[in-house]
């Protein structure tokens, strides 16, 4: 992990020169400046384009799946980096990192982590005689203790992120909760929700839905969350080191669980042993049936296997067809086999998008059991017990145990 001096990092880039000083009607003077400003609105993006260009120079290529990830070199040379403004995440065999730093530090001002232990965007890894594991702790804590008041409103020991009332309308008459602490209570959620907990990922995408207007039963809700995570404690993921660097896709699907008729999809992608990413989202069309809501599914999961296998052979790997697993028979057979056409018209683009990935080999549809299914806890309300099954398949782990 290098971090570049954030309080220089965006001295370094020059303002363009067409913005010259003025002063306005009301005789305000605005200064033209020489120099970004850390925590200017354009700074953070003027500073990607100078780095861009550095790393550019020193011969790295950005990635088609992802601008702010970049390679260079081949076997022993490579190294893979991932950058976020000012931070950036290098992997690859130790003469071949020193270099890249080296390189780094004749460009800008540095200071590195190079121990088992690293920090990087309130992210922790850690290599362990298992392997490496990823979790969110430190985050975690902070939210403990930035909304403790919150956290009072919920008396007893939650031990689900939400209940299955979560769906239903609020009652009638319920009164709206402050907006804007709402707001800020979702969208820390959403951080560390999408990253390492999966496990309330659920409740937190469908009340971040009601931000508009939001009630005292969304609030309540959503303090729900906070106390599980409480209560659940340290989380993270696994990934095993004896697993080969090998994907693997989950789709799911609830048929018509809301209340407009419209049903949930739930996408999850592994690598080895571990969770990468898990989407869930209500499907933006009202489907005919289970077999359709499921077919949706599938077409999400091929958009990330496409994804993902352009990741993966930027970075050197080689990419055998990707195993997309699905509890729904019909919802296979409907994508590997045409029906009517006047039943399933309205439908024809996502199966065919989800086929074209059969026929390019990058993906195999794999039948799995519905108890085994690993993005089941991500269309449903589910309790402790199936939640804990779900995502210990996908890597999650309780470190505190």
């Amino acid at each position: 992990f290098i971090r570049l001096d954030k309080q220089m990092a965006h001295l370094i880039c020059k303002v363009d020169k067409t913005l010259e000083k003025f002063k306005d009607a009301k005789g305000r003077i605005y200064m033209r400046l020489l120099k970004f400003l850390y925590g200017l609105p354009q700074a953070s993006y003027q500073f990607n384009i100078h780095l861009d260009k550095a790393l550019k120079k020193m011969g790295f290529t950005p990635l088609p799946g992802d601008r702010c990830a970049y390679t260079r070199g081949t076997g022993a040379g490579r190294v893979n980096i991932c950058v976020h403004v000012d931070d950036i995440l290098a992997a690859g065999k130790e003469p071949a990192r020193a270099h890249f730093e080296r390189e780094l530090a004749a460009v800008f001002e540095i200071s590195t982590q190079k121990n088992k232990k690293l920090s990087y965007l309130g992210i922790t890894i850690e290599r362990h005689a298992l392997g490496i594991t990823v979790d969110m702790e430190g985050y975690r804590q902070e939210l403990m203790s930035r909304f403790g008041s919150d956290l009072e409103k919920i008396k007893e020991v939650c031990r689900v992120p939400a209940l299955p009332t979560l769906f239903d309308p609020a009652p009638e008459g319920d009164a709206k909760c402050d907006r804007t602490h709402y707001l800020g209570m979702v969208m820390s959620l959403m951080y560390i929700a999408r990253l390492t907990r999966a496990d309330i990922l659920l409740p937190t995408v469908y009340l971040a839905t009601k931000s508009k207007c939001p009630t005292e039963k969304d609030y309540m809700d959503l303090c729900r969350i906070f106390a599980y995570l409480k209560n659940r404690g340290r989380v993270g993921i696994l990934f095993k080191k004896d697993r080969s660097i090998k994907a693997t896709i989950y789709v799911d699907s609830s048929h018509g669980m809301h209340p407009d008729g419209k049903g949930q999809a739930a996408v999850i992608a592994t690598l080895g042993s571990g969770l990468i990413h898990a989407r869930t989202a209500k499907i933006k069309m009202v489907t005919l049936s289970s077999t359709e809501s499921e077919t949706v599914s599938m077409s999400e999961g091929t958009t990330y296997a496409r994804w993902l296998k352009a990741m993966l052979i930027g970075f050197g790997y080689a990419v055998d067809p990707m195993k997309m697993k699905s509890d729904s028979e019909p919802g296979m057979m409907a994508t590997k086999k045409d029906g009517v056409f006047a039943r399933n018209k309205h439908i024809i683009i996502r199966r065919n998008y989800t086929r074209e990935g059969l026929e390019q080999k990058l993906i195999v549809l794999e039948h799995t059991p519905t108890a085994k299914m690993a993005a089941d806890f991500l269309t449903k309300v589910k309790s402790r017990t199936g939640i804990d099954e779900d995502t210990a398949r996908v890597g999650m782990i309780d470190m505190d145990k």
